[in-house]
Formats: C-alpha cells, sequence, structure tokens
C-alpha cells in the first residue's frame, strides 16, 4: 500500500530557520508523534500537510481524504456545540437522521452530551478542545493531525483522548500525527518525527 502523504524536498520558512524534509512517507494505521521545541515549526508542517499552507518549495503528494487538522487553539463557530461538530457532516450532505446518530455518539464519546445545546463560545478552554476533537473524529478521517491536543485538557480528558484515539484506530486505519513538545512517556509513538534546528527526521 502506498503511502497516505509523501513530502518530498520541503523548504519552507519558520521564524529564523527554515523548514526541511528530503523525504517524508506517512503510512496507513501508524500513530507519528511530531517533535520538537516550540517555534521549530510544528504547526507549520501540519498545515503543510493539510493543504492549508502551500510549502517555498517541495512537493506534497496526498492520497487519503478527509485529512483533518485540530488545531492547539480551535476555532468555534458561532451557534451551539452540537452545530459546530455537525458542520462538517452538513458540508458534505450527510442524511439528517444519520447526521444526528453521528454526532450524538462523537458528543458522548468526549464527555460533552449535556452541553450539546450550550453555545459554543461559552465553553471553557478544555471544552472547546474537546469539541474540536469531536467536531474532527466524527467525519472519520483517513488523516488526523493533532496540533499539542493535550494543552487545554486536564488529567481526566487527556484518558478520554487516548481511549478515544485507540477506539478510532480499532475501526480503520487511520494516519495519525500527533504534534508535542514533550514526548509521551506511555510508548503512544509507533514512529518518532523529530524536527531539529528545521530538518525533520523520522526515527
Amino acid at each position: 500500500m502506498s503511502p497516505r502523504i509523501v513530502i518530498e524536498g520541503l523548504e519552507h520558512p519558520v521564524g529564523n530557520v527554515t523548514l526541511r524534509a528530503d523525504r517524508l512517507a506517512l503510512d496507513a494505521g501508524q500513530i507519528y508523534v511530531l517533535h520538537g521545541p516550540n517555534g521549530a515549526g510544528k504547526s507549520t508542517l501540519l498545515k503543510i500537510i493539510a493543504g492549508l499552507v502551500v510549502p517555498a518549495r517541495g512537493r506534497v503528494a496526498r492520497n487519503a481524504a478527509p485529512i483533518t487538522l485540530v488545531h492547539q487553539q480551535p476555532y468555534l463557530f458561532r451557534g451551539t456545540l452540537r452545530r459546530n461538530v455537525a458542520f462538517g457532516l452538513h458540508a458534505r450532505r450527510i442524511p439528517r437522521g444519520e447526521c444526528a446518530r453521528l454526532v450524538d455518539n462523537a458528543l458522548r464519546c468526549m464527555g460533552l452530551e449535556l452541553l450539546a445545546e450550550r453555545s459554543a463560545q461559552m465553553l471553557s478552554g478544555g471544552e472547546q478542545q474537546r469539541a474540536a476533537l469531536a467536531r474532527a473524529l466524527v467525519l472519520r478521517p483517513s488523516v488526523l493531525l493533532l496540533d499539542e491536543p493535550t494543552a487545554n485538557l486536564d488529567m481526566e480528558g487527556q484518558k478520554v483522548l487516548r481511549s478515544l484515539l485507540d477506539q478510532f484506530r480499532s475501526e480503520g486505519d487511520p494516519t495519525i500525527v500527533w504534534a508535542t513538545p514533550v514526548l509521551p512517556a506511555d510508548g503512544l509513538a509507533d514512529r518518532l518525527l523529530r524536527i531539529t534546528a528545521g530538518a525533520v527526521e523520522a526515527t
């Protein structure tokens, strides 16, 4: 099976360094931990993979859809939490009944079912992070990009996220890229991507 994402000859300025990758291939069914200090270019690399940023040089081949990115500081639309989580499903013209079932399940998995009709703007930081995760996972993406997903989550929220990702992986073969400045101690990664002085290296 060919890789889901292939990046070749990447060069892109990030602050005072140049983000570089000679060749980077992301396979199906793998969790990649993207590690590097703040300002190293982790968020920029995720945006390049997602197609939100066009690199100054290089080629990005995407052999999967959808690709979803959960930002460290997620943006939620006006309206209820339920409307936010359902947004991508409505855009894909999923039938109303199926959409409601998928949204209810996503909210329940993230422990947000009691907040479904609350304004998204009234949620706490941790609740907004979980809402953004629910909005991404409800689409069953082939490639899921997570930019420091535990930054605004308490310990219980982190456990919920890990459990949800385990369930998500068991139901398919998604490619997951988890960006973090701190290496997880619990063996999260199948593979490690490290950014050192702008260079992206797979180890």
